[in-house]
């Protein structure tokens, strides 16, 4: 188990984002998933774990991973292997073909995926996101590590909700999701359980985004 270093997000997820599961954060623009995504890469090296970051949409800011790896910012790199994708087509050849680690990080999953799909190639695109999102869960069972996809949310305008991008097609292998909401200034910011085989749904943590990474909102 990887912790995130936050102590409302690490006992909403039962300890931190857990080995064998494809755990997903989705959330607006601005709502701390990468946040997330680069302090828990942070603490997985500190524990001594070696990972894999898949950048698809230029978030992995080397000036924003100093700032919340400190001293550890060196260790952290050499321990990291980067790859920063430009096309969807890219990241299928990617994920498939991934290097054993201890921990990977997708952030995010569907950026790509948005930018490429439309009326013409519709369910060949969610057929190969479907195949991404098991090729990463089988990678947690089969190495017995944790591995983190964000995601983006679109506007239901039936429901009225915002909702992750992929729906079905990348929740079905996500055994671990959690929604993050904008709540207030000041960098604050909710997270819902919205999924977890042995926690109960609906459960709520409260942070900060501040200038060493995420905290509790207390």
């Amino acid at each position: 188990m990887v912790p995130i270093g936050c102590r409302a997000l690490d006992q909403l997820l039962g300890g931190g984002i857990a080995k064998k599961m494809l755990t997903q954060i989705y959330g607006p623009a601005g709502s701390g998933k990468t946040n997330i995504a680069l302090q828990a890469l942070v603490n997985a090296v500190k524990i001594g774990k070696k990972a894999i970051f898949i950048d698809t949409e230029g978030s992995f800011n080397e000036k924003r991973l100093r700032q919340i790896a400190a001293k550890s910012y060196e260790e952290v790199l050499k321990n990291t292997i980067l790859y920063e994708i430009t096309s969807f087509e890219e990241q299928d050849k990617v994920i498939k073909n991934l290097k054993r680690a201890d921990f990977v990080i997708v952030d995010s999953i569907s950026s790509l995926y948005r930018l490429e799909r439309d009326e013409s190639n519709v369910k060949e695109i969610n057929r190969l996101m479907g195949k991404q999102m098991n090729s990463l869960l089988q990678y947690a069972r089969t190495y017995d590590v944790p591995v983190l996809v964000t995601n983006q949310v679109y506007e239901n305008f039936d429901s009225g909700r915002v909702e992750p991008v992929g729906g079905d097609t990348v929740k079905y292998d996500s055994k671990v999701i959690v929604e993050l909401q904008k709540n207030g200034g000041d960098g604050r910011r909710k997270a819902i359980l919205r999924k977890h085989l042995f926690k109960k749904e609906g459960e709520e943590a409260l942070f900060r985004i501040v200038g060493s990474g995420i905290v509790d909102d207390e």
